[in-house]
């Protein structure tokens, strides 16, 4: 099974053109079960950016599964908007579901949103949310690979320390550490990064994906776009990092973490 795990598109800032073309045809290509975008497909919640980030999925060959981002939410010069009915755009543009998921033999896979109008950049879990992990998770077979997809990474990233804790990321992290979890979608960061956590006795996959197309990009990897790829085989699973390569116009074959 494959999993195409994209983030913070920002339309609105895009890089270029022509990696927008070139993420469609390198993402199709892949023959993936599921396509995971972890938030951030516009830069300020405007009418046109979803428009093409709508014209985006569309374009994609496999299923789509998206969460959305700080950015997704009402800017804050709507702050009625942004504090009562924060989401209104992206459930109109992109998906109204709440908690969207997917189901294969062997795998499942929710998303969650930790997007908020209460705070700038910093996300938000309840523990509500939390509450709905469990149960969507609850009850599968031990044997199924679960993956959890949000925007905002639920804790501080150890590589350069880049970033700040979600607020009830770490309720979060229990809650699907307890339920089975082993792998974490996340974005926010524009830094492509792929380790190990542990929580409530059990260890986790972190991994974040850099910005798939924006000119956002920010140290160490200010100039590299990329995404992840997740191939899950029986008993192990591993993530390779796609990167743009300007000069071949095109996403070409990265780093590859493996994991039992």
């Amino acid at each position: 099974m494959r999993i195409a795990h994209l983030a913070d598109l920002h339309f609105g800032r895009i890089a270029h053109p022509r990696m927008v073309k070139a993420l469609i045809e390198d993402v199709n290509g892949l023959d993936a079960d599921l396509v995971a975008l972890s938030g951030d497909l516009t830069q300020r919640a405007r009418p046109r950016e979803y428009r093409q980030a709508a014209a985006f999925i569309e374009q994609l060959e496999a299923q789509v599964l998206a969460v959305p981002g700080n950015h997704d939410v009402y800017p804050w010069w709507f702050p009625a908007h942004r504090l009562c009915v924060p989401r209104r755009r992206f459930d109109r543009w992109v998906s109204a579901n709440r908690y969207p998921s997917f189901e294969k033999e062997g795998l499942a896979v929710l998303g969650i949103s930790s997007a908020t109008g209460f705070t700038i950049k910093r996300g938000y879990v309840p523990r509500s949310v939390s509450v709905r992990v469990r149960e969507y998770y609850g009850g599968r077979q031990e044997s199924t690979f679960k993956v959890l997809v949000v925007h905002h990474p639920p804790v501080r990233l150890a590589a350069g320390g880049v970033g700040e804790a979600t607020l009830g990321g770490l309720g979060l992290l229990e809650a699907a550490a307890e339920a089975g979890v082993r792998l974490v979608l996340s974005g926010h960061w524009h830094v492509s990064h792929v380790g190990e956590v542990e929580a409530a006795g059990r260890r986790l996959v972190l991994a974040h994906a850099g910005t798939s197309t924006s000119n956002r990009r920010r140290a160490p990897q200010e100039g590299l776009n990329s995404y992840h790829v997740v191939q899950v085989d029986e008993g192990a699973f591993s993530i390779e990092e796609r990167g743009y390569a300007a000069e071949a116009r095109a996403f070409v074959a990265g780093p590859v973490r493996e994991f039992g």
